[in-house]
């Protein structure tokens, strides 16, 4: 298995009319300095399909914790694949963030820079980041909780 074709094939396979765009409003406190490119728009998906199955993995963890002797191998194979998912999620968040900040040089040193509505790229000097991956292991099961700011869920 060689893993730079394989993460290449599953960015290049995100069709980016499927793509929820973010919805995160401009404000007077940012600075547009473009629009994201298709690569940009594709790490982002790949990076939320990424998320969305590391949310099933859980919810099947959560299920059968604490395991039963005749769910342990599950349950280890489960926060496994979580892990792995965690550390993959890390690897395309980290290319996303270069990518952006590698085709818009004018925000490689800002602390701030986010996506928006209608796909625009902006930097701010506000405190806080905007949109943000949360990443962390919790409550001692080595269970990944994941929280993307950004698109939210419609009601």
């Amino acid at each position: 298995m060689n893993v730079f074709k394989e993460l290449l094939a599953e960015v290049e396979a995100v069709k980016v009319s499927e793509i929820e765009t973010p919805d995160e409003e401009i404000t007077s406190d940012h600075t547009v300095v473009g629009e994201a490119t298709t690569e940009i728009k594709q790490l982002l998906g790949l990076r939320s399909k990424l998320a969305d199955q590391a949310n099933v993995l859980i919810r099947k963890h959560v299920k059968i914790c604490p395991p039963k002797p005749e769910k342990q191998e599950e349950h280890d194979r489960i926060k496994a694949e979580i892990r792995l998912l965690k550390r993959k999620h890390e690897l395309v968040s980290s290319m996303l963030w270069y990518c952006v900040r590698s085709q818009f040089p004018e925000t490689a040193d800002k602390d701030v820079v986010s996506l928006h509505k209608d796909w625009k790229v902006a930097w701010s000097d506000e405190k806080g980041p905007p949109m943000t991956d949360f990443l962390s292991m919790g409550g001692g099961m080595g269970m990944l909780d994941i929280v993307i700011v950004g698109p939210r869920p419609r009601d």
